[in-house]
């Protein structure tokens, strides 16, 4: 279920997934490692990532093989072990602002809500996750006494 106690507005920054299995060591199981973090693989625009730039991102960190393929920025990840895992996951935050309606003045974006929650998972079940950018920042561009504008929103991430 959803942790109820989920932090608000914490992450600066591009959005993530966190995979864990909270067994004691997948290494009974054959796995080096217990976890995976899902990022944006440094894409930023209106794409998402592709499968060439998570296979590159996730090269030397993903040892336990849970990362399969990315299409149109959708993650593919496979579990490896069965047993209960926490899922962790942060949207992008939003992209600062810059404006003269008070002076030179910057303000940060908005900052995303992490949820987590623990779910009992069957080895082999596959999973899809979009990881939200962070948002675009608006860059200093009028002349003074002017409005304040602001950054764009940060992506939404889902699992």
């Amino acid at each position: 279920g959803i942790n109820p106690n989920a932090r608000r507005g914490t992450n600066y920054g591009d959005g993530s997934v966190l995979f864990e299995w909270l067994g004691e060591t997948m290494a009974q199981a054959g796995v080096t490692s217990n976890s995976i973090t899902l990022t944006s693989c440094a894409a930023a625009g209106l794409s998402g990532p592709s499968d060439q730039d998570c296979r590159a991102t996730y090269n030397n960190s993903d040892v336990a093989g849970f990362y399969q393929s990315t299409s149109n920025g959708v993650q593919e990840i496979r579990i490896p072990v069965t047993g209960w895992y926490n899922i962790q996951a942060s949207g992008g935050a939003g992209g600062y602002s810059y404006g003269y309606s008070m002076g030179s003045t910057s303000y940060d974006g908005g900052k995303s809500r992490n949820v987590s929650g623990y779910f009992y998972l069957q080895a082999g079940t596959r999973l899809q996750a979009v990881v939200g950018q962070s948002g675009e920042h608006r860059p200093e561009c009028c002349a003074t006494n002017q409005f304040t504008l602001g950054g764009s929103g940060g992506g939404g991430t889902f699992v």
